[in-house]
């Protein structure tokens, strides 16, 4: 998703298209994650420690009105999709190493033996944290031109930051931050304080 992340690809080319980045392959998503060292705070080794779920996100699945549609907004975004022959759904591999999909609302809901919700606010945002306010309103910028529908503007936050939303075309909300206390690297990935030792430090 080169298309927010990095701001020289937010400058359209002399055409008026976006140059379309290079991308890691789905087979490689965890290759970061596999080749760092281990220690006794990095999450994979604390949730075997624990016996608790892994603290990873491996897959964020958007259920759409219509996956095409849906894609090309992405795509417009500059997210490529990984090559997968089904239509029926679409995979994007993201820079820190979680995939996004799109999949049809109502087969998502489903497959998840729920039922078929409407379309008001779902209680989940996904979000992108950017290293600076002018990133964030760069960003914005890119996503509104790209069809997507801003619902609120970058702004400074009670919590210290600058953050803004934007809706896709099916009403999923994704935030655009700049966070000062969580640095971002740069393959796009969040530094959060690691957790406290069990003597409570």
């Amino acid at each position: 998703m080169e298309g927010l992340l990095s701001a020289p690809l937010l400058a359209r080319n002399e055409k008026g298209s976006t140059a379309a980045p290079e991308r890691t392959p789905l087979n490689s998503l965890n290759s970061v994650a596999q080749d760092r060292p281990a220690t006794r705070n990095d999450p994979a080794v604390s949730s075997k420690a624990t016996g608790g779920l892994p603290q990873r996100l491996s897959l964020v699945t958007l259920g759409v009105a219509d996956v095409a549609r849906s894609r090309a907004f992405y795509e417009r975004l500059g997210f490529q999709a990984a090559d997968f022959q089904n239509k029926a759904v679409v995979f994007f591999a993201m820079s820190n190493g979680v995939a996004l999909a799109l999949f049809g609302r109502q087969p998502l809901a489903e497959d998840a033996n729920v039922p078929h919700m409407g379309d008001g606010f779902r209680g989940v945002t996904c979000a992108i944290n950017l290293a600076s306010e002018v990133e964030v309103d760069a960003a914005l910028t890119f996503a509104e031109s790209c069809g997507g529908r801003i619902t609120k503007p970058a702004q400074k936050v009670f919590w210290g930051g600058y953050s803004g939303y934007f809706a896709d075309p099916d009403g999923h909300l994704w935030e655009v931050a700049y966070n000062p206390f969580f640095p971002v690297s740069t393959d796009g990935r969040v530094s959060l304080p690691p957790p406290k030792n069990e003597d409570g430090s």
